[in-house]
């Protein structure tokens, strides 16, 4: 039989261990109802010890008819031992449950953050929905990963990329309020010293790490070749299935919003001396008026 060979293929945009987690997670992004949604995170509460996160999901309104934004009334009676932030597939916005507003003590007088949007009923009652940096509000309750979940997470994406002939990627920070890139380094690094990491890994991180990659004294022999710091990311806007990609004029079908600048981008970023050869980055964003 004659074989076809060519080289290992590079991904240059993929949330490594977000995909990992995936993997082992609820599949909810080729669910093409809001009743399909609902039946698919009920079978996966039921595999759940009570008060284990459900979250990832990488759900697509868009596959519905019609294309509505889900409710934490969808998932509420399915999930109440579980906490669930799940996220759209694009990673711009994210559904709650009441437990998980409850945990984050999130209710209708917690307020807009910079470069997020609560999204709230006729009653002025948060939906379940965050897009963008308010995603944080819910995020910031859900337990980290351990180092040892994070590896089992890179394992299983490193597995998926290798079924598909991928032997290198571009890992980019997740969103402004992603702060385990330490975190995904140090795991990386393990899995390198001990033989268990088949993947190229070029990890983006947050330009607001910035700091802690100054301060890191990060030298030769970092990585036996596997693993390098790539660029460092920042946010504009949102994104076009969240309807907050920043836009000129509204939305067709959200004529109330033309979408919103990143909360990066409305605060001041101001960088401090490396060294005093240097005196200053070039590093500073202007506030928006």
């Amino acid at each position: 039989m004659d074989a076809a060979f060519v080289p290992g293929f590079n991904d240059a945009h993929v949330h490594f261990v977000i995909g990992g987690q995936l993997l082992a997670g609820v599949q909810l992004r080729d669910a093409a109802s809001q009743t399909e949604f609902r039946q698919r995170i009920a079978s996966f509460a039921r595999t759940q010890s009570d008060g284990a996160w459900i979250v990832v999901g990488a759900w697509d309104h868009e596959r519905w008819t019609p294309a509505v934004l889900p409710t934490h009334q969808l998932s509420d009676e399915v999930t109440q031992h579980n906490p669930v932030f799940v996220e759209r597939l694009d990673g711009h916005m994210g559904l709650a449950n009441a437990l998980a507003m409850k945990l984050a003590r999130v209710d209708r007088n917690t307020p807009d953050v910079p470069g997020g949007v609560i999204v709230r009923d006729a009653d002025g009652n948060p939906t379940g929905m965050f897009k963008d940096a308010a995603m944080t509000l819910i995020n910031r309750v859900i337990p980290p990963l351990s180092l040892q979940e994070t590896e089992t997470a890179i394992v299983a994406a490193q597995r998926e990329a290798a079924r598909n002939g991928v032997t290198s990627v571009q890992d980019m920070a997740d969103n402004t309020n992603d702060t385990g890139g330490p975190d995904r380094l140090r795991a990386m690094q393990a899995l390198e010293r001990e033989g268990r990491l088949a993947i190229r890994i070029s990890e983006n991180l947050r330009l607001l790490d910035w700091k802690y990659l100054a301060g890191s004294g990060v030298q030769t022999g970092f990585s036996d070749g596997l693993i390098q710091i790539g660029g460092l990311k920042t946010f504009a806007d949102g994104g076009l299935g969240a309807s907050t990609a920043w836009l000129f004029a509204p939305y067709d079908d959200a004529p109330a919003t033309s979408g919103l600048a990143s909360d990066e981008l409305q605060t001041p970023l101001r960088c401090m001396p490396i060294s005093k050869a240097r005196t200053r980055l070039a590093c500073r964003s202007s506030s928006m008026p």
